[in-house]
This record gives structure tokens, sequence and C-alpha cells, in this order.
């Protein structure tokens, strides 16, 4: 049920077409509380033993290749990589 950019230009640019609309704008707002999840039973709770060596890769045309080698050989235990919208490296 990912969204997808269906029009670069338009208002009505993204669409889910895997998954119906949760919900409408007309007059007021339609909500499909059928397709949407229950309220959380618990607290909210913080996990404090997450990960914290971690770090985000931003590729972008001319970007140094020496970067990457970099964090390759360094001790990281997660590399989230941002890329373009379609997940294309430059």
């Amino acid at each position: 049920n990912r969204t997808k950019k269906m029009d670069s230009g338009g208002l009505n640019a993204f669409d889910t077409p895997n998954f119906p609309p949760l919900a409408t704008l007309q007059n007021d707002i339609q909500i499909r509380h059928d397709l949407t999840r229950n309220h959380p039973r618990q607290r909210f709770r913080i996990h404090p033993n997450l990960k914290s060596n971690i770090a985000v890769l931003h590729l972008v045309p001319g970007f140094n290749d020496d970067c990457i080698t970099a964090m390759a050989n360094a001790r990281l235990e997660g590399l989230v990589v941002h890329l373009y919208g379609t997940g294309n490296a430059p």
C-alpha cells in the first residue's frame, strides 16, 4: 500500500493504487474507519537500547566516492542511504 507519485504538477499528484483511500474531502471529511488502525492499547514507551552508531548517506551528483569507502570501513551498525525519489543513485 505504498503511495506513488502519479503527476509532478497536478494537485492530485499522489495515489495508492494497491489500497483504497482512507478518507475523502468534499464538503466535509469522510474517513473510512474500517480501513484505519485501532488506537494503541498501551501507553507510548521509548526503547532506551536503540543503536546510535548509524550514519545517513545523501547521494547527489558529484559525490566523492572516498566518503563511501570511509563509511564502508567504519564500524557502523546502520546506514541510511538517501537517494532520489525513485530510489536511483546518481
